[in-house]
């Protein structure tokens, strides 16, 4: 059974959503972007039993395990997963960001059972003015 949960940290309306399967185990995570420019991941976790209470009730926030505030220089409209380039650390995950900047954005994923880690991989496009 689903249990509805706020997912509240973004300043302006979510663009985009998309599942970030890492590897060895590790929990899936969702990304959301946003036109506050700024990518959340979140944990996605196990369907609970649901009461009548719970589904009456506000559904209870959740922090995002990472965050990166300025991801893009302009609103991001879309966030795709994307597999491993060759040669990469097989302990990372990987997805993209377009933005109104003008840009995609390669971001990647600490995989392991520890804190989440997010790192700006390459940028494809010229930001806009640039």
């Amino acid at each position: 059974t689903f249990v509805p949960t706020a997912l509240r940290a973004h300043s302006h309306f979510v663009n985009a959503a998309a599942p970030i399967i890492r590897p060895g185990g590790a929990p899936p995570l969702l990304a959301t972007a946003s036109a506050d420019k700024s990518i959340h991941l979140w944990p996605v976790g196990a369907p609970a039993a649901e009461s009548s209470a719970m589904r009456d009730a506000d559904p209870e926030p959740v922090a995002p395990l990472a965050s990166v505030p300025a991801a893009h220089t302009d609103a991001i409209v879309a966030l795709a997963a994307l597999p491993a380039p060759p040669g990469a650390d097989p302990s990372l995950a990987f997805f993209a960001s377009a933005g109104w900047d003008h840009t995609v954005r390669i971001w990647s994923v600490s995989g392991g059972p520890g804190p989440v880690g997010v790192a700006h991989v390459a940028t494809l496009g010229k930001p806009h003015g640039a």
